[in-house]
């Protein structure tokens, strides 16, 4: 692993993570590619590599398309996704989640009840109270990194969200209360989990709340994702003053706080559990990735008070960079280079150490120098 605490790699995930998704996912994969003794270049148009996949755009203004090669045999990546993983017959088929959903469905596989509404048509909102479902989460029906998500709501106040904004269409699921994870699999076989949970603070019968935030908020300075985006204390202690908790408080051990209104999870308090993936939720992974004909996915999952596995949503094109770099538990590059080695099968290089990688300079360089039309990444790297 290179020094993530080295200025470079703070400031680049800083920007990358803030600013652009799919030059984030280029990113985290060209790294990783260069560590493993890889050739990456970026390209400005598909048709310059010679091969073209119609799920991915023609052309670029940002790094985000390259080719990942190795003894002439060349795979082409559009962020985090590639013509191996995501062929056109897969893309059309995990083109929206009520499509997936369907596709989950016809394999048996649960997800939370619900169906599709817009400002027209708002039926599934008397099917649900058919069922006596009274909360649910309302998701765009296109949308992808959590964007104008709202969980946790009434039927009457998601209803009258979906009809005020008549240009959308959104799922409307049940909220299901539970434990939320995030998998990453390969080849069908789980290769990362992390647990997505609200922000908040844990007890340890000692500190009080105050000096738990603190203690929070350095750990998060201290993360190449979360620095930028660290806690604010004083906000956090007004939240938790209207719930009639005082800074001065200490909480048992053990005992979790919210310390937001959000009723979403939050990726500031992401958890490894990579080491504690059971056998079954194993199997459960594979047949979610096979449902979806998906060989390269990020599940997004909750397991409820009884143990049911619900499948909230599938990703088509799993950046990994947020998840890489889990608040608590180790920071990692498994997912991307599992992705890596189930493209070249056959690769024996030797793992390099970076000292650093000048995606900025290259980002730079993409946009100013447009008659370039490729970018060799080993031009940007510094090895130890």
């Amino acid at each position: 692993m290179p020094n993530f605490t080295h200025p470079n790699f703070f400031e680049t995930f800083g920007i990358l993570a803030r600013d652009s998704y799919n030059c984030a996912g280029a990113y985290i994969y060209t790294l990783t590619a260069s560590m493993m003794g890889l050739d990456c270049t970026f390209f400005r148009h598909q048709s310059d590599t010679k091969r073209t996949n119609p799920a991915f755009p023609k052309t670029y203004h940002r790094p985000e398309f390259y080719s990942i090669c190795s003894e002439g045999n060349c795979i082409n990546f559009w962020a985090s996704a590639s013509e191996k993983s995501l062929p056109m017959h897969v893309a059309l088929n995990t083109s929206d989640k009520l499509t997936i959903k369907k596709n989950l469905a016809s394999s048996g596989i649960s997800t939370p009840i619900g169906g599709v509404a817009n400002a027209q048509n708002t039926r599934v909102f008397e099917e649900l109270r058919k069922n006596n479902i009274n909360r649910v989460i309302v998701k765009p029906i296109s949308g992808s990194l959590s964007k104008g998500i709202i969980a946790d709501v009434s039927l009457e106040a998601a209803q009258k969200f979906v009809t005020l904004n008549n240009n959308e269409t959104y799922l409307i699921e049940e909220f299901i209360t539970g434990t939320e994870i995030r998998c990453h699999t390969v080849n069908y076989k789980t290769i990362t989990a992390y647990l997505r949970e609200k922000l908040h603070i844990k007890g340890d019968g000692k500190k009080n709340t105050a000096e738990l935030l603190e203690e929070l908020r350095t750990l998060q300075l201290c993360n190449p994702f979360t620095a930028t985006n660290a806690i604010n204390i004083d906000e956090s202690i007004k939240f938790l003053n209207t719930q009639g908790i005082d800074k001065l408080y200490v909480p048992q051990r053990n005992d979790k706080i919210i310390i937001s209104p959000s009723k979403f999870f939050d990726h500031r308090n992401a958890t490894n559990i990579s080491n504690h993936i059971t056998p079954k939720l194993k199997e459960s992974l594979k047949q979610i990735s096979k449902a979806t004909n998906l060989q390269v996915a990020a599940i997004d999952a909750i397991i409820d008070n009884y143990d049911n596995l619900y499948v909230l949503e599938v990703n088509t094109k799993p950046g990994g960079l947020i998840w890489g770099f889990p608040l608590f538990g180790s920071w990692n590059l498994d997912f991307p280079e599992a992705v890596i080695r189930w493209h070249f099968p056959k690769w024996q290089g030797n793992i390099r150490r970076i000292k650093k990688y000048n995606f900025l300079s290259l980002f730079r360089d993409f946009q100013n120098q447009p008659e370039r039309i490729k970018f060799n990444v080993a031009d940007y790297i510094d090895y130890d």
